[in-house]
């Protein structure tokens, strides 16, 4: 069972064809990563890989940035660690555990829209047919 109203439906283009210009950030995207939405929208979109159907993924990465900021901002606003008030060892700052769940989204949604080149030379690799290492694609190869 999900808790909260329900999501809005919206249609998404099948057609996968690119957009023509890179759109603006939606107003739910934080301040702290509207220049992030520039940069990635403005370099898949000059790459032909900006479609409706992978634009949600962009905001899911642009999200993600924003939280990492957000944590470290906090992190070095604060100390990295605390006292433990029991007098054993410091204990890391509590923002950690969600700085690092935020970074792994980030590089999952990165490697989704082809930012990082290593998932960009898998993807043009099998599209061509050749595995990324060499020698033929077969159907294993992703």
């Amino acid at each position: 069972m999900s808790r909260g109203p329900k999501a809005k439906l919206r249609v998404v283009a099948e057609d996968g064809k690119a957009m023509a210009a890179a759109p603006k950030p939606p107003t739910h995207v934080p301040k702290n990563a509207r220049d992030v939405w520039q940069r990635v929208t403005v370099v898949l979109q000059s790459q032909g890989r900006l479609t409706d159907a992978n634009r949600d993924v962009v905001e899911l990465y642009v999200s993600a940035i924003a939280t990492v900021r957000r944590c470290q901002k906090e992190i070095d606003k604060a100390s990295a660690f605390f006292d433990d008030p029991k007098g054993g060892p410091p204990k890391p700052h509590p923002a950690f555990s969600i700085l690092a769940e935020a970074e792994k989204q980030a590089r999952m949604a990165a490697s989704r829209l082809g930012l990082i080149e290593e998932s960009r030379d898998a993807k043009n690799a099998a599209q061509r047919g050749v595995k990324a290492t060499g020698g033929t694609a077969d159907k294993w190869d992703v």
